[in-house]
C-alpha cells in the first residue's frame, strides 16, 4: 500500500477466486489498473471503465492488483 492514499480507502473488489472479470467498488477517483504475477511481472493495463476488468487472458493464478489515480496508488493483492 502506497502512503499518498488513505488505507481507508474502502476498495472491494469481487469474485475473488475470478475466471474472467473483476468487478472493483471503490468511492475514489480510481481509474486504472495494473497486474503484477506473483514475481512482479507486469501482465497488463488500462483504463479501470465501469470498475471491471477483463482478465480471461490471465492464465490461473494468483496475481496483484494495483489500481491507481492522479493522486496514489492503492495495491490490492492475489
Amino acid at each position: 500500500l502506497n502512503d499518498d492514499v488513505a488505507a481507508d480507502a474502502d476498495i472491494q473488489y469481487f469474485p475473488n477466486p475470478a475466471i474472467s472479470h473483476i468487478h472493483i467498488s471503490h468511492h475514489s477517483d480510481f481509474d486504472t489498473y495494473h497486474i503484477y504475477d506473483l514475481y512482479g511481472k507486469y501482465m497488463s493495463h488500462g483504463p479501470l471503465n465501469n470498475n471491471e476488468i477483463s482478465i480471461d487472458y490471465l492464465r490461473e493464478g494468483i496475481y496483484m492488483l494495483e489500481i491507481s489515480n492522479k493522486n496514489g496508488t492503492k495495491r490490492i493483492q492475489r
